[in-house]
């Protein structure tokens, strides 16, 4: 292993940053052209999300969902909320995004993307349950899809692993603490 000096390290960390400054500089000379495709363009969604993805890219989260509020109010369109509840899970706010996919699927319960958003906040936050019940919709709209196969094949995975260590602890319990089970 190399043991590098603190010297070397400074100057690692001096080059790191201004790398990081360039990207910084870049998305926001990105985002300033954005934002004019958005004003001359305003009803194109494609420099919506490119504009939210720049302000994302920027960690500028209230300025993401301010501008698809803004949008949203001028179409309420279920991909703005879809936008909205992948905002706040980059905030790691799964409850907002969960509350956004959902006004998605209400305005289109055939709107895959959002089922399948929404399936994936309830893995994380470990309802494998609802996240099973997401995937068995979309499949009620589109049978092939093989993501949502391979996804529901994880989950019941998941759930039986855990029903299975549950029942180990159970029978752990019953054999070493008897006297303990109550009749």
């Amino acid at each position: 292993t190399a043991v590098y000096s603190k010297q070397k390290m400074d100057n690692l960390n001096a080059e790191l940053n201004k790398k990081q400054e360039a990207i910084t500089k870049k998305e926001e000379e990105l985002s300033a052209k954005d934002e004019e495709l958005d004003k001359k363009q305003p009803g194109n969604f494609y420099f919506t999300q490119k504009l939210v993805s720049c302000y994302q890219g920027l960690k500028q989260f209230d300025k993401a969902e301010k501008l698809l509020l803004s949008k949203k109010e001028k179409s309420n369109q279920p991909n703005f909320f879809v936008e909205l509840g992948y905002n706040a899970q980059l905030q790691k706010n799964q409850t907002k995004a969960d509350s956004y996919y959902k006004k998605a699927i209400d305005l289109n319960a055939n709107y895959i993307e959002a089922w399948h958003k929404l399936s994936l906040v309830y893995d994380k936050t470990k309802k494998y349950d609802l996240a099973i019940e997401c995937c068995q919709a979309i499949l009620n709209i589109d049978n092939t899809n093989r993501i949502v196969t391979y996804n529901l094949s994880a989950l019941v995975r998941r759930l039986t692993e855990i029903q299975d260590e549950i029942l180990e602890q159970y029978q752990y319990a019953i054999k070493n603490n008897p006297t303990n089970l109550s009749s």
